[in-house]
């Protein structure tokens, strides 16, 4: 086994291959974490026949017909991650948004590609960059722990091209989005006479009732589809007919929640349920972070959209990645922008998905790890390599707020900081952990 595996938990992870990667500075302070922004689901969708002022009777049948195509899509997809099962992938991250909304050149802003904002808006292309997590306690931890190198945490975005046009997005562009594990809802807040909006003026608010509607559908003929072959099946008798009562009453609990409040993201489930749903990737289940992509002129002034949504100018920020760090914030400083959007989105992100960080170190490596709020000590060993969660024998955790404030691990301990934890311990934000294990 690796030897870096036995000595403190930590496991090789994948390389990211040809994508973009970025490091992001700033946020966090040394003794805790910061969530520098703020996220929301979308607003609740009108009942299913509201959805008419948008795409007519006539459009909502070319809409099943369409979302037929990409139920069978994603029934024959893969998602394209490493197929290790000892590696915890990153999280990932859909940004959509609109035609013409700037979503390719949030996602540039945000990964620091360089490439014209058309070049991969090809319906059905898709283009991935891997966004470090910024923490300042990444940096602080290693100026005491001395590590011969430090990793970030890190979230992997996904910008699809050919979302919600007129032509309709492909199959696999629709199977992209229901792969993530949280979405970026892009809408336009900017004007502009080079560039007109397709609806001709700008509404954000529109365009993010337009977003959810869409979802809406095809979250909603999924479940129909499903529901109407468990109501044929059930009449039968087979050995699934029970398991398959309970998955039809709880798809029927999801369509009066949709046909309620137009999303399932609000909808109270128990962890079996959760469990039973997990293989339908229910877009409006999803996480969800919206960002209003505001113009130059609009900067320091109010946001297009109420709070928890974020207000950014995706073009300005792309720009700003050009320069050097210094010269950057000097314009940043006469534009009035206080911080760069990737940091503002990452954490919005974090807390939209219920992720924490702790923290793993030896010798060689000072690491910080993504972990559901609430997962256990076992869940955070299995995060780093699955032989960790399998021979897990206790975990020594230190709150890195602790080992902040007494300057070393000696210090720690001297004052009765290092605690031995079992399976069962909910991580905390911040924990410190040397996971003990025989396999």
């Amino acid at each position: 086994m690796d030897d870096e595996i036995r000595g403190c938990g930590h496991g090789h992870r994948g390389s990211h291959g040809a994508h973009g990667l970025v490091v992001l500075g700033g946020g966090g302070a040394p003794g805790g974490h910061s969530c520098g922004g703020w996220i929301t689901g979308a607003e609740p969708v009108p009942r299913y026949h509201k959805l008419t002022e948008f795409c007519g009777e006539q459009g909502l049948a070319r809409e099943r017909e369409f979302y037929q195509k990409a139920i069978e899509a994603l029934e024959g997809s893969q998602r394209p991650r490493s197929t290790r099962k000892d590696v915890k992938e990153d999280m990932r991250i859909a940004i959509i948004g609109l035609p013409q909304s700037g979503k390719t050149t949030l996602f540039d802003a945000l990964t620091g590609r360089r490439d014209e904002p058309g070049a991969y808006a090809a319906p059905g292309s898709l283009h991935v960059g891997v966004v470090l997590v910024p923490d300042a306690r990444v940096e602080a931890l290693a100026a005491i722990l001395q590590p011969k190198r430090s990793t970030h945490a890190s979230l992997e975005f996904v910008d699809i091209g050919g979302l919600f046009t007129e032509e309709k997005a492909s199959p696999e562009a629709v199977a992209a989005m229901r792969h993530a594990d949280a979405l970026v809802k892009v809408v336009r807040a900017f004007e502009s006479e080079a560039v007109p909006h397709r609806r001709g003026s700008v509404d954000p608010k529109r365009d993010l009732a337009e977003i959810d509607g869409e979802l809406f559908v095809t979250d909603l003929d999924i479940i129909e589809r499903r529901v109407e072959a468990l109501r044929e099946s059930v009449r039968h008798p087979t050995p699934r007919q029970e398991e398959e009562r309970a998955e039809l009453a709880l798809l029927e609990r999801c369509r009066a929640q949709l046909d309620r409040v137009g999303a399932l993201d609000r909808l109270e489930l128990s962890d079996e349920e959760r469990k039973a749903l997990r293989g339908y990737t229910f877009l409006t289940q999803k996480p969800a972070v919206v960002v209003a992509n505001i113009g130059e002129g609009q900067i320091g002034q109010e946001p297009p959209l109420p709070p928890p949504a974020l207000a950014l100018c995706a073009d300005i920020e792309k720009e700003l990645l050009a320069f050097e760090p210094e010269g950057r914030k000097e314009m940043m400083r006469d534009l009035g922008i206080g911080e760069l959007s990737a940091p503002k989105v990452a954490a919005a992100a974090l807390q939209a998905m219920g992720l924490i960080t702790f923290f793993t170190a030896n010798e060689k490596e000072l690491r910080a790890w993504l972990l559901p709020r609430g997962a256990a000590a076992v869940e955070a060993a299995g995060q780093i390599h699955t032989d960790l969660a399998r021979g897990f024998i206790r975990a020594e955790v230190v709150a890195a707020s602790d080992l902040l404030a007494l300057g070393s691990l000696k210090e720690v301990k001297a004052h009765g900081k290092l605690r031995l934890e079992g399976k069962d311990y909910v991580v905390q934000d911040g924990d410190l952990l040397q996971i003990r294990f025989s396999v």
